[in-house]
């Protein structure tokens, strides 16, 4: 149901102002909004731009050490695990490194914190503020370990080939009475060039990579000149290092370095690594920064005059002697008015159901909120939504396992809201679906053969009323009729609605013959499949031209001239909409016959696996037999959940809400809630 709105307009003193926002904040119970008119020498507070400008910077800041704390925390078992590699290599010493194992829950939770507490955090903006400051100087450091780690590696790769060479580069020049020449060709041209191409002077291979091959030249000092030009017609390379040590002597020392530079960088992340306690200090001061910021950008819908101020916004009808008195509470200062949503307000929307039905707002907020004044339709989603749920499951095993699972998980373990509720309506969908497996005789879809005049058939161990397979068009037309129900609902909501506006006449065009038409058409089915009531067909007719004839009369009423009439028919053309609408519930038939048919391929996969086996393992053959069935049903009940989910959704959000659904609201949120990190109480 939706919860009554009231409008709350303070008006204070503006050195107050701050320890009025901080106890709106506390209540959780306000959201700030609203409109406050400006009249005489009221003007809009502007937002502080220096300070909101120093919030988003220090934000920044905090979000960048949570998010390199978070990475750094998760990269230390590659990194140890690269450097020890390169260690085998000869490029590194191994480390011995070990991530911190923290506890994992297996949902995402927030930690709670109540208020007072996560307000104290404002005392430790300096241990957050050495916390990022050591974090950045970790992040330049490692930024020039990596520059540093690619630069010695393209160092040794170009210094690799010359590591034939056994003298320092420094000793590789010209004598009075010759020349040398050290450098390197491209292999390709290499493996070109002419036996007797350099006649003049000597050629010798010192190394052979896979794309280069190093030589020293040498011959008498007055022919160098000549040299140059014949090796350069062949691509040759001067080598330029004039290094006092030899290429060998050099990699190694480059390896030395490198091999540091692993070492330091392992060295980081395991520091970062430790910083658990650190993270969680960076986390809380995050979200207050952000409510923080929320204060400051809240000033931009307040009034102000020289010395006092003014501000509107919305809270809970139940939740106003607590806002009142907290107030009180901080100043007697405060002038204090309370209101009922008048013409021309939009109030936030809040939803409060029971226990059973609250979990499917999840659902209804997905299409839209709803908006104030409108009827909360999630009792409805949340019976139909159950209903659908077990006719696309329909197995008592699988409804048992899905019930069992999500209560234990509900019961023992900790998550966040939204995960909470999609358990619950999963929980909830195993019970639909032991209903309706009792209905269908579906459990796991285990089979046992019958023999009935002679002939043998197979069928479910439990006794059901329908069998997805073997009445398919049975279990199809009940789809259909669940479709015309849910849709028929939808109008007769809708005309609910236009009669609580007194539109009477509107409700029965828009919502009456439209419920006459389906009236009939179910008596004459009702004739069709032998139910003998006197004058069934006939008044089923009846009602069908009835709705016909108000269908095509009263359809154009709002237009003008000719197009009233003609506005009749295009009512009649629109029948093929809900045509489309009810035919789209055979998803309800298909999905129930898939999952039957999967669970049956799952325990014959389970038999024909015992039987190729068991001459060779006799009894333990079932075990593997056992294992493939238990995988196919576990892809069963995950692909069901999931295609249950989307489809039974988009049941309720376009042929359910279509008839009387408008949505359009937006959820109340109370100032000073949207934290990220932690949950405050």
């Amino acid at each position: 149901m939706n919860i009554p709105m009231k409008k709350l307009t303070l008006t204070g003193l503006s050195d107050e102002r701050p320890i009025i926002l901080e106890c709106l904040k506390r209540t959780q119970s306000f959201e700030l909004g609203g409109t406050v008119s400006c009249e005489a020498d009221g003007a809009r507070v502007a937002p502080d731009l220096m300070r909101r400008e120093k919030q988003l910077t220090e934000i920044a800041k905090i979000k960048f050490g949570i998010d390199f704390i978070q990475r750094g925390k998760s990269e230390l078992d590659s990194v140890v695990k690269g450097t020890n590699k390169a260690a085998k290599g000869g490029f590194a010493e191994s480390v011995d490194y070990r991530a911190e194992k923290a506890k994992k829950s297996l949902f995402t939770v927030r930690d709670a914190i109540d208020y007072d507490n996560f307000r104290l955090i404002a005392a430790r903006e300096s241990e957050v503020n050495e916390t990022v400051d050591k974090v950045t100087a970790f992040n330049s450091e490692l930024y020039s370990i990596r520059a540093d780690e690619a630069k010695l590696k393209a160092q040794i790769a170009n210094m690799a080939i010359y590591d034939g060479l056994d003298v320092p580069f420094a000793r590789i020049h010209d004598t009075a009475a010759a020349f040398i020449i050290l450098g390197t060709f491209n292999k390709k041209q290499f493996e070109k060039i002419p036996e007797g191409a350099f006649p003049d002077f000597s050629v010798r291979t010192l190394n052979v990579s896979d794309h280069l091959v190093s030589v020293l030249c040498f011959g008498a000092s007055g022919g160098k000149t000549d040299a140059f030009a014949a090796l350069k017609e062949y691509g040759f390379n001067q080598c330029a290092y004039t290094y006092d040590d030899t290429a060998a002597a050099l990699i190694a020392a480059f390896r030395v370095k490198l091999s540091e530079n692993y070492s330091r960088r392992a060295f980081i992340y395991n520091e970062i690594d430790k910083m658990g306690d650190e993270l969680t200090l960076l986390k809380i001061y995050y979200d207050y920064l952000n409510l923080e910021l929320e204060s400051t950008e809240a000033l931009s819908i307040m009034l102000q005059t020289g010395k006092t101020f003014t501000l509107s916004g919305w809270y809970p009808g139940y939740a106003e002697e607590t806002i009142l008195s907290a107030l009180r509470s901080v100043t007697e200062n405060l002038i204090v008015e309370t209101a009922v949503p008048q013409e021309g307000d939009i109030p936030p929307t809040l939803v409060e159901n029971r226990k059973l039905v609250q979990p499917y707002t999840s659902i209804t907020n997905m299409f839209s909120v709803p908006s104030y004044k409108e009827r909360d339709p999630n009792k409805y989603v949340g019976f139909f939504f159950f209903l659908f749920f077990g006719v696309m499951m329909g197995d008592v095993g699988y409804g048992i396992v899905l019930l069992l699972v999500t209560f234990f998980l509900l019961k023992f373990v900790k998550m966040e809201s939204g995960v909470r509720k999609f358990l619950m309506i999963v929980c909830m969908g195993g019970v639909s679906a032991i209903l309706w497996g009792f209905i269908f005789g579906g459990f796991f879809g285990i089979e046992k053969t019958v023999t009935e005049g002679g002939r043998e058939t197979a069928v479910s161990i439990l006794p059901g009323l329908i069998s997805p397979v073997n009445d398919a068009m049975l279990l199809l037309g009940l789809c259909l009729g669940l479709g015309v129900i849910h849709i028929s609902f939808g109008l007769v909501l809708k005309a609910a609605d236009l009669i609580r506006k007194k539109q009477y006449f509107d409700a029965l065009c828009e919502s009456g013959f439209m419920l006459l038409l389906f009236i009939g058409a179910a008596m004459l089915i009702a004739g069709m499949l032998g139910i003998n009531i006197p004058a069934l067909n006939i008044t089923g007719i009846v009602f069908i031209v009835a709705a016909l004839a108000g269908l095509i009369i009263f359809g154009g009423r709002h237009k003008k001239g000719a197009m009233r009439i003609f506005g009749g028919f295009g009512q009649i053309y629109g029948l093929i909409n809900y045509i489309s609408d009810i035919l789209s519930y055979s998803r309800l038939f298909a999905l129930s016959i898939a999952g039957g048919i999967i669970a049956n391929v799952a325990n014959q996969m389970a038999v024909m696996i015992y039987t190729m086996l068991s001459g060779s393992i006799g009894f333990a053959a079932w075990v593997p037999g056992l294992i493939v069935a238990l995988f196919l049903h576990a892809f069963n009940v995950a692909l069901g959940i999931l295609s249950i989910y989307v489809h039974n959704s988009r049941l309720q959000f376009v042929e359910f809400f279509g008839k009387f659904y408008e949505g359009g609201g937006h959820e109340f949120i109370p100032f000073g809630s949207g934290t990220k990190y932690v949950r405050i109480t």
